[in-house]
């Protein structure tokens, strides 16, 4: 006689919960670690095996066993961290007195997202239980698949050698149709998944029954309604004695509604990334007049100069050209300054990568901000920035980083005697690191691991939102690099990694 367990992944209010559930079992309940180190017995166990909770708890699940049923629950439990289940073990355990009790075994294992074990969950049913006991047991089955009706997670088996699959009920509510709509086999199964998803998912489950990979993926269905649901999937795969591939069981749940809140949560981010640009073009206007008004000075000088050659009839052609190629290479630089900010202050972007040089995104992007920082006496120093690094990534996404990188330094450092920001980008193996260094002493340990957290700031009040570093930090992962604080420095260095 046994119960089983099957879960998904649990957090720490659900784990309170299912071992409330175990202590309020029929028959002996443990939790160990991946290791087999007992971290929690039921009251049933203790009272069957003679001893207190602390004499038990830390130690080993094999320190309780019989001596001569220990290399056949050693196989076993190799097997449970490898299938993620164990059911029907017999074998004896030894009480504190010595004397041995028949158990049957049965376990579900909780794996991490690397593979590992981490928790299991055991029943040890007592063979000599009477027929109350047996009853007992039917209600907590009952009970359990009460559990499962409310986490809203549908069980499935699939019979490989014929070809038949078996849903409990919540599968069908899981995918959104009627038991009289399935016809309970693979091919159906797969007709129900999207077009673009179907060749995906099919390769996947190939893998898993050639024990390559364990199956775990997410796809869309559409239900009866037409709508599009999203389902995670997990199964493991059972083999014959020949190694070939008999059974696959597995959990399916929707998750349409994280997939709604991500589409959500990103929207939003993109809101607030476009209203940082803004910000930062309000807080750069002074910069940008400065910027453009310099050219029109020089082009409004050689336009009169022009005027007084036209007019003495002492000029001569290449002093007209001289003057033409100056204008028209003003020209050009307010036309940049104007793209630049263009391209900076648009709401909405492509976020598709493409391959550009970091000189060309420093130059359209950030050029106009210069100014601004010279004029309040920091130096900034691209001595170590290779322009000619070419890299596959979004200019926009990558330049928005960079320029709040620098913004960031501006306001920390612009008060000292001599600020300065160093901008250095090189190859680094396989990667590009792109490091903005500043002449602070660096972030306080104490808040190294808070600046990345949103709305979290070291700014005076009404001059930050605390969503810059957070912002910049998800949009490098999203181009698949990484944010840092460089902690080695002896000055204030972050390091974007692609």
């Amino acid at each position: 006689m046994s119960a089983y367990l099957v879960t998904s992944d649990i957090g720490d209010i659900e784990l309170k919960q299912v071992k409330l559930l175990l202590q309020k079992m029929p028959v002996m309940a443990q939790c160990m670690n991946g290791e087999g180190d007992l971290e929690y017995v039921s009251d049933l166990w203790l009272e069957t095996m003679g001893y207190e909770r602390e004499d038990v708890l830390g130690k080993k699940n094999r320190d309780f066993l019989a001596d001569s049923d220990l290399v056949r629950f050693e196989e076993a439990f190799e097997k449970l961290n490898q299938e993620g289940f164990c059911k029907n073990l017999d074998y004896r355990l030894k009480t504190k007195s010595g004397r041995l009790v028949d158990v049957c075994f049965s376990a579900t294992a909780i794996k991490d997202e690397s593979g590992q074990v981490v928790r299991i969950f055991a029943t040890l049913a007592n063979n000599t239980t009477s027929n109350e006991t047996r009853r007992k047991n039917r209600q907590l089955s009952e009970r359990l698949n009460l559990a499962l009706d409310a986490s809203k997670i549908g069980i499935w088996e699939w019979k490989v050698d014929e070809d038949k699959l078996i849903w409990e009920d919540q599968m069908y509510e899981v995918y959104g149709c009627s038991k009289e709509d399935f016809s309970h086999d693979y091919e159906d199964w797969k007709k129900r998944i999207h077009p673009d998803d179907q060749e995906k998912v099919n390769d996947e489950v190939q893998k898993a029954l050639a024990g390559k990979a364990s199956l775990d993926t997410e796809f869309r269905v559409t239900d009866s309604t037409g709508k599009i649901r999203y389902i995670r999937s997990r199964a493991i795969v059972t083999n014959d004695s020949k190694g070939r591939p008999i059974r696959m069981v597995g959990a399916n749940w929707d998750v349409s509604k994280e997939k709604e809140l991500l589409e959500e949560l990103k929207a939003e981010q993109i809101k607030m990334l476009h209203a940082a640009r803004l910000a930062s073009v309000g807080e750069m206007a002074a910069g940008i007049a400065h910027e453009i008004n310099n050219p029109l000075m020089v082009i409004k000088t050689k336009v009169e100069f022009f005027k007084q050659l036209l007019e003495s009839n002492n000029s001569d052609r290449s002093q007209h050209l001289e003057i033409a190629s100056k204008v028209d290479a003003m020209v050009n630089r307010i036309a940049a300054i104007v793209t630049g900010l263009k391209n900076f202050s648009r709401q909405g972007f492509s976020t598709k990568l493409k391959e550009e040089s970091l000189g060309k995104i420093i130059d359209e992007s950030l050029d106009f901000f210069m100014t601004k920082l010279s004029d309040e006496g920091v130096h900034i120093n691209f001595d170590e920035f290779d322009r000619n690094i070419r890299i596959k990534t979004q200019p926009l996404l990558l330049s928005q980083v960079i320029l709040n990188l620098i913004q960031n330094a501006r306001d920390a450092i612009y008060t000292q005697q001599e600020p300065w920001i160093r901008l250095s980008a090189a190859r680094v193996g396989t990667h590009v690191e792109i490091r903005v260094t500043d002449s602070g002493s660096g972030i306080p340990e104490e808040l190294q691991e808070r600046i990345f957290n949103p709305f979290y700031t070291t700014k005076a009040m009404g001059k930050g939102t605390g969503l810059g570093l957070s912002l910049s930090k998800s949009i490098i992962e999203s181009l698949q690099g990484r944010l840092t604080l460089d902690k080695e420095s002896p000055n204030t260095c972050f390091v974007i990694r692609l």
